[in-house]
């Protein structure tokens, strides 16, 4: 969200609305999957799972409900710069053991350092600079890696969307925002460039179903 909010049941039925269309278009999932790759080999160690743009707090309790399926114990930390998200997480979500953290990623990944760090459909409202700058943060500040969900920039998904909002969303909010942040998304090409400006060599970029670009960077791990 990237304007100043006067309606906090609007906003609340948009958190509600993007977790819809999340669900159903597969981004908690994709993001798991890559997670359980991504810790596959540090079996029965507890680490330190951040959430950067935790938004609705959908993927946390994602990944919380399927915590047996990997191969680790996991804490975790939803990081939000907007505090009306992080109340509304608190509030869908009220047994989640989760540290909800109202704060700016830039400050507060240096002073934790999370084994991983994710991002859901956050960085397409960075500017490039902001972007490279947090590719690099994540890179420098975790002990395994990241994992970024995000979209990718074509008409087939705006078009998609937009028709979609207007068919079932109540939102004004979601009506604007989903197809605004599908212009917002990227290009493989963008986030090869972006990756490439923040000095990192280990990484890749996977498209998947829905217009998603997948982007992980693992570190090689000390036996």
């Amino acid at each position: 969200m990237d304007y100043p909010i006067e309606n906090q049941a609007d906003l609340f039925q948009n958190f509600e609305e993007i977790l819809f269309i999340n669900r159903y278009l597969g981004g908690p999932e994709l993001t798991f999957r890559a997670l359980k790759r991504m810790t596959a080999q540090c079996q029965g160690q507890t680490l330190t799972i951040a959430d950067i743009g935790a938004g609705g707090g959908d993927m946390l309790h994602y990944i919380w409900q399927r915590r047996n399926q990997l191969a680790c114990k996991v804490e975790l930390v939803g990081v939000d710069l907007m505090p009306e998200a992080l109340a509304f997480a608190q509030n869908k979500f009220p047994d989640l053991p989760v540290q909800w953290v109202c704060e700016d990623f830039q400050t507060w990944l240096p002073n934790h350092q999370p084994d991983v760090v994710l991002c859901g459909l956050f960085c397409h409202h960075l500017t490039d600079e902001q972007m490279v700058n947090f590719l690099r943060f994540a890179h420098q500040n975790t002990r395994i890696g990241f994992i970024i969900n995000d979209l990718h920039r074509h008409f087939l998904a705006y078009y998609s969307i937009r028709w979609l909002t207007r068919w079932f969303a109540k939102s004004p909010l979601t009506r604007n925002d989903a197809p605004l942040s599908v212009l917002r998304g990227f290009s493989r090409h963008e986030l090869v460039h972006f990756f490439r400006q923040a000095g990192i060599e280990n990484y890749q970029i996977n498209w998947k179903w829905a217009f998603r670009f997948l982007c992980t960077a693992q570190k090689q791990l000390s036996v």
